[in-house]
């Protein structure tokens, strides 16, 4: 039977034959009112054979049928007569009583689950009656449960299951629009912990146990060089080690006094797309967290934006961002599987947000990125969030995408087409560069009349420059560009 999809099977060792029946008979008037519409009468009732089964066929041996009743209908007439001394209403209304929402069943589910099992209850006209009952007692949500109740005998299946859609959409929209929130990530710090770490806030947790003063020599404290815990009499393992930080002996960065007081100032003079990089290890195993300026989703990206490069990447177009507080470059996962037969590498980096969230990297790949005709492999981080690709600043300056500049120079020259030299416009007219002046004659301005004018609010300014606007304020005065005005004005623009 090509084309037919999947063929119906009835299922005799169902505990509900009757609804086993039904929903048999639904699929096979499918069938013949579809693929097999064409079928003859015979044909169709060879192909009932055929799907009930060799015990449906013993059955059917058992009947005593006429050529004139050899129809279809007939057919179903003698199964459904088999299976419904089968039925058990009792049993039917335990299973709908039984029936509650899963965490994972939508409302329209729950409730077409429950309009089906009720038909096999033999309720009657009570069956809306009923089913709008059990949605309140078997709602997942205590809110939708508690909006039900207060409606109390005014309450209908229509209303309720209304009541059901609208709190499920509710919750899902606000779901969504958290997620949104928590993806717009800004400024990722770089910071470095070691193994001695994890084992000094392991050991934090025995804070509890003392040695008595007796052994004060065996016990167990935090060393102020290591940052680990061990004896007096014990070897210390900074001894002899150089500090990262301030280049002094006999003792780890982590441990070190100077860093105090860099990091103060550091965060006092650091935006947000600044980048704290701490070597805070001397020890082998080490967990690395890169940073990033900003990171979003992609539908949050300002394509139009100078900061977008696009970039040929494995024979693909990418756009990036170019981010010169990262130092790290990153793709989304959707990105990578892009480019067939790249392999994800196992890393230990992780990333963790301005807010404290962490974001959850897949591994690291190299990848071949080509500008203006230059090749040059880069190492990308993949991320589970379908974010903007990212390109940090060592890989902005390897590509050439941008150039530090220590200085900036003003040329007052002009370049003169043709035959004449370069014009020094600032010696050539040097008074047009000095004080305050007016062009000569008067300036009419065409507005027109019909247009509503419109006065607009002054300007707040921050406490902060109160004191600024207003010494610059005199200081036009004084020099005559503005003049003080202190009753209102006829309106003007």
């Amino acid at each position: 039977m090509e084309g037919t999809g999947s063929y119906p099977r009835f299922n005799w060792e169902a505990r509900d034959l009757v609804g086993e029946w039904n929903s048999f008979k639904d699929h096979v008037s499918f069938m013949f009112k579809g693929p097999l519409k064409a079928k003859t009468e015979e044909e169709k009732c060879s192909y009932l054979m055929l799907w009930v089964g060799e015990k449906g066929r013993k059955i059917f041996s058992t009947w005593t049928l006429s050529d004139e009743q050899s129809k279809l209908q007939t057919y179903y007439d003698g199964f459904k007569a088999y299976v419904q001394p089968k039925s058990n209403p009792i049993f039917a209304r335990y299973k709908f009583h039984s029936k509650v929402q899963a965490p994972d069943e939508t409302c329209e589910q729950f409730v077409t689950e429950l309009k089906l099992l009720v038909k096999e209850c033999e309720y009657g006209d009570k069956e809306d009656e009923v089913v709008r009952d059990r949605i309140v007692f078997g709602t997942k949500s205590d809110k939708v449960r508690e909006k039900l109740i207060d409606i109390g005998k005014d309450l209908t299946l229509e209303k309720a299951i209304e009541i059901a859609r609208v709190d499920e959409m509710s919750v899902k929209q606000l779901k969504e629009m958290n997620l949104s929130a928590e993806a717009a990530v800004h400024a990722v710090r770089h910071r470095e912990r070691t193994n001695a770490q994890k084992t000094s806030r392991s050991c934090d947790k025995n804070k509890g146990t003392h040695a008595p003063s007796e052994n004060r020599a065996t016990a167990k404290k935090k060393c102020g060089r290591c940052g680990m815990k061990h004896t007096q009499d014990a070897q210390c393992p900074a001894i002899g080690k150089e500090c990262r930080k301030c280049m002094k002996p006999n003792h780890f960065a982590s441990m070190c006094r100077a860093r105090t007081e860099q990091t103060h100032s550091s965060k006092r003079r650091n935006k947000v797309h600044t980048l704290d990089d701490s070597d805070s290890s001397d020890t082998e195993d080490e967990v690395q967290a890169y940073s990033l300026g900003t990171i979003g989703t992609a539908e949050m990206n300002t394509v139009d934006s100078g900061w977008f490069q696009k970039l040929e990447v494995e024979e693909k177009t990418v756009n990036f961002q170019l981010d010169t507080g990262a130092k790290c470059n990153v793709i989304s996962e959707k990105t990578f599987k892009s480019f067939k037969g790249k392999k994800l590498e196992k890393s230990k980096v992780r990333l963790t947000s301005y807010s404290g969230h962490n974001i959850k990297t897949l591994g690291s790949t190299k990848l071949t990125c080509k500008f203006k005709k230059e090749e040059h492999e880069v190492k990308f981080y993949v991320t589970e969030m379908d974010s903007t690709a990212i390109l940090g600043l060592e890989a902005c300056q390897r590509l050439g995408l941008i150039q530090r500049v220590d200085t900036v120079q003003s040329s007052m020259t002009q370049e003169v087409k043709g035959d004449h030299p370069q014009l020094d416009v600032k010696g050539e007219y040097p008074d047009s560069f000095e004080g305050l002046g007016c062009l000569p004659g008067e300036v009419h301005l065409k507005v027109d009349p019909d247009v509503q004018p419109v006065v607009h609010p002054p300007r707040k300014i921050p406490v902060a420059l109160h004191k600024k606007v207003k010494g610059e304020l005199k200081r036009m005065e004084k020099e005559g560009v503005i003049t003080r005005q202190e009753e209102p004005t006829i309106l003007t623009g």
